[in-house]
């Protein structure tokens, strides 16, 4: 009996000689190992203190009253360096986000260092348009509903995508889960935001956005504003010269009280396909190629890559030219169902 369990009591031993070094390896891998000895749960720090950790070198955050030192996992951020946004500070309302999945909650644990002294503790309770918690079960594909604890909050959430988590990207872009999404379209009273500006009484939140452009790497500065919910009468999206092809044509028209709207003359109710070359993606670009925007309200598909010129008054119906083509299409021209190879297809 005793030989038994001493030797299960070596068996266990053992095992966690075997099982300890490799979490810990693991651990060390994924640079999510805090090596600060003190007894975490009885150290408190003040906001003083805990501004003084502001720097990539030294970053620390407070959540909900407790402090983590995130120095470690700065360069591992996937949101880049949003992170050090709340570097030195109170950062619970920006954790309580939807861009952060529950396993934002779990790994930020490896980091705890302490609590917030109570005198010194913010008053923070997150708002309904604030608090998004994943359920267990949120990996069936099924959007959900926007909850505070364990009430549905009937509110909408509002931000931004250049704040998301690569790995929620595709969670956000679900029509299930979110059903409004911006339009890309800005209304403003351009007097009114000059009269604020110049009084410094707008106190927006800068967003940093590392993109690179033509090969060069930079941080884009933005700032993102609400808006409100219009039905799709009122705007048409615009995001590429595609898109600016068929609002600036005689599909769409300008009613006298100002709203963009379809041409009755249009009966298939789907906007044509429109695919254009990289030689009409830059707005410059694009409109040189044109002498005046050809009437698409018949057509169903037009393809173009290559160079080609469009007269006036060109009515287009159904066109593909060809990648690599050098045509110049004259004024008056009405082109049905054709694939255009050089001049003698027109």
């Amino acid at each position: 009996m005793v030989i038994a369990v001493a030797t299960l009591v070596l068996g266990i031993l053992l095992g966690m000689l075997i099982v300890i070094p490799r979490l810990r390896k693991s651990d060390q891998g994924k640079k999510l190992t805090h090596s600060n000895a003190v007894d975490k749960a009885s150290k408190t720090y003040s906001k003083s203190e805990i501004a003084l950790h502001n720097k990539r070198t030294d970053c620390w955050i407070i959540i909900k009253d407790k402090v983590y030192d995130v120095t470690s996992y700065v360069e591992e951020h996937p949101g880049g360096d949003a992170i050090l946004m709340h570097a030195g500070d109170d950062s619970t309302e920006g954790f309580f986000g939807p861009q952060h999945a529950t396993r934002v909650f779990d790994m930020i644990d490896d980091f705890y260092i302490g609590e917030l002294q109570k005198s010194a503790a913010p008053f923070f309770t997150p708002s309904p348009s604030a608090v998004w918690q994943p359920s267990d079960d949120d990996d069936d594909g099924e959007g959900k509903t926007p909850r505070e604890g364990d009430r549905e909050v009937e509110s909408d959430t509002l931000f931004c995508f250049q704040k998301l988590q690569p790995l929620d990207v595709n969670e956000f872009k679900s029509i299930k889960k979110f059903k409004i999404f911006n339009t890309n379209n800005l209304w403003v009273n351009l007097k009114a935001t000059k009269r604020l500006v110049e009084a410094q009484a707008l106190k927006m939140e800068i967003i940093p956005n590392p993109k690179e452009v033509d090969g060069v790497k930079v941080l884009q500065l933005e700032t993102a504003a609400g808006g409100i919910n219009v039905p799709r009468s009122r705007f048409l999206p615009v995001k590429a010269t595609s898109d600016l092809l068929l609002v600036q044509s005689d599909l769409y028209t300008l009613s006298e009280d100002g709203y963009v709207v379809r041409n009755e003359a249009r009966t298939n109710p789907a906007n044509p396909t429109i695919e254009l070359g990289p030689e009409f993606k830059k707005v410059g670009n694009f409109l040189s190629w044109f002498k005046s925007i050809p009437s698409i309200v018949e057509s169903d598909s037009l393809k173009v890559t290559g160079d080609v010129w469009f007269g006036a008054g060109i009515t287009l119906k159904w066109i593909t030219a060809k990648p690599g083509s050098n045509l110049e299409i004259p004024d008056g021209v009405v082109i049905a169902n054709k694939d255009i190879n050089g001049p003698e297809d027109i």
